[in-house]
């Protein structure tokens, strides 16, 4: 029973490759088969390939896959003039096409995928930054693919569509223009949110764009607190373990303010995003114990826009006190003071003005 059973799967599998070799054979020169072995054979000889071989190979590759798979898909759609829609093959080879054109990164999960379209191997453009306009130029490029059966004949002559024809391109084209400037705008809203993270403790409740993170989050993601954490890692790489002399010499009234101002520019600069400017730091600076210790409070104030001007303006303003003060020098420096710097954690302030800014 076993062996009739083994004679039965082999006689469908070599059933099941008969039919596979009558589909994949080429009936003749100019089909999808032949399509589809010339890009197998291209990616083959790239492979075998280097340098600037290797992508021309591998570029004429990507130009034979698309277009066997826009026939494939044609023809399984059975695309017909008088189809009056966007075929679902249309967007799949758009979709090729703009990748083989721009490339695309993306970041799934852990994982990046990542493929370098013709402008990086041309014009040597990261992927990274054309990714967008893959999608942005997905609809055109598939409304354009859509269009080839309306204004080309046989043997690739042109021609001309017919009234009810051209109606029907005119709506396909604004329709796809439409959907890529609403694609254009996401990718424009979530630029902005990088480069003015603070926008997304604001209020969004109304809007259909953007998506508000949760209060936990944005807490950690506000570029107000970033400044002021940045600021702190600068004191104490600055004053931390210098001796005492030379930390009062930085806190003197001629210079502390000159100082205050390096601190700030090199924490904005570590990370630097566009809305730094709209980030005023102010502080007050006073000493304790007859000079031996001093207070230094930071306050990071946000200039920017709001959606709603009657919100408490601690909403916008984060705080950071700092002491600066003389320990015992360790070995190396013997019984000569240096200087530590001990900061809290930042929190929400209310704005109030320093008259004091700038003096000791």
């Amino acid at each position: 029973m076993k062996f009739f059973t083994s004679l039965f799967e082999f006689v469908i599998g070599l059933a099941v490759v008969d039919s596979l070799v009558k589909v994949l054979k080429p009936p003749k020169a100019f089909s999808w088969q032949a399509l589809m072995w010339l890009t197998v054979f291209s990616y083959v000889m790239a492979g075998l390939a280097t340098g600037f071989v290797q992508r021309l190979i591998a570029s004429c590759g990507g130009i034979l896959f698309i277009l066997f798979v826009y026939w494939v898909t044609a023809a399984a759609a059975k695309l017909r003039i008088a189809k009056k829609s966007l075929p679902l093959g249309a967007w799949i080879t758009g979709a090729l096409t703009s990748i083989y054109l721009f490339g695309i990164s993306l970041n799934v999960g852990e994982y990046q995928l990542r493929i370098d379209g013709i402008s990086t191997y041309l014009l040597g453009i990261d992927s990274g930054d054309v990714s967008s306009l893959t999608f942005i130029s997905w609809p055109l490029i598939s409304a354009g693919i859509a269009a080839l059966p309306y204004i080309l004949a046989v043997r690739l002559k042109v021609k001309k569509p017919s009234p009810a024809e051209r109606q029907y391109l005119v709506i396909l084209f604004g329709s796809q223009l439409l959907i890529s400037c609403w694609i254009q705008f996401y990718f424009v809203i979530q630029n902005w949110l990088v480069q003015y993270p603070s926008l997304l403790s604001d209020d969004f409740i109304h809007s259909s764009f953007v998506w508000k993170l949760p209060s936990a989050q944005v807490t950690v993601l506000s570029r107000g607190v970033s400044i002021l954490e940045g600021m702190e890692v600068q004191l104490k790489e600055e004053l931390n373990e210098k001796s005492w002399s030379e930390v009062e010499k930085s806190l003197l009234k001629v210079n502390h303010q000159k100082f205050l101002k390096g601190i700030e520019y090199q924490a904005k600069q570590s990370s630097p995003v566009a809305e730094d400017p709209l980030w005023k730091v102010t502080y007050k600076f006073s000493s304790r114990k007859s000079g031996s210790d001093y207070n230094l409070d930071l306050q990071a104030n946000w200039n920017g826009p709001r959606s709603n001007p009657d919100t408490k303006p601690d909403y916008y303003s984060f705080t950071k006190s700092c002491r600066i003060k003389q320990v015992d020098g360790r070995s190396g420096l013997g019984s000569q003071p240096i200087g530590n710097v001990e900061c809290q954690a930042s929190r929400t302030g209310e704005i109030e003005v320093f008259a004091d800014q700038g003096k000791q």
